[in-house]
């Protein structure tokens, strides 16, 4: 089966390949930083379907942006087909979309955060910036960015 290529673009391009690794920074609006709770909650929203959805090699929280590198995990989806048509018992397998990754991340995220800081409106910017990671080298050079405040060190 050949590798499938996902092309998606709104302001910016975003290209996914199944089995490829990703480094992805999401970011706050112009209202303000994050504070100490709230760079929490994004840390819980990151590590909560890492293991399910996708696999979380490293993260970085800071008070203006989250950094986030993973690799999507395949699911098992069965296709809708007209009744009397194949197996429905038989599934396609595909990936998990980075799109569906982050909308669960930046929404739980943002709910939980206005609801703890008791207020209303966006916390996140509608687009993240991703990109497909090169090799090992380049992605241990990203999770070097802060590692005193990586998803590793707070599993410490």
């Amino acid at each position: 089966m050949a590798e499938e290529i996902r092309v998606r673009r709104r302001k910016l391009p975003h290209w996914e390949l199944s089995g490829s690794v990703y480094f992805i920074t999401f970011t706050t609006t112009d209202e303000g930083n994050l504070s100490e709770p709230a760079k929490e909650i994004v840390f819980e929203s990151i590590k909560f379907h890492a293991g399910n959805k996708y696999d979380l090699h490293a993260c970085v929280v800071m008070q203006t942006h989250a950094h986030i590198i993973l690799s999507h995990r395949a699911q098992a989806r069965t296709p809708m087909l007209p009744v009397g048509t194949g197996d429905l018992n038989q599934s396609v397998d595909s990936r998990f979309r980075l799109a569906e990754i982050m909308h669960g991340i930046k929404s739980y995220s943002s709910h939980r955060i206005n609801q703890t800081m008791q207020r209303k409106g966006k916390v996140w910017l509608a687009e993240s910036y991703d990109r497909g990671v090169r090799d090992e080298k380049e992605e241990l050079g990203k999770t070097e960015l802060h590692p005193q405040q990586s998803c590793e060190s707070r599993t410490r």
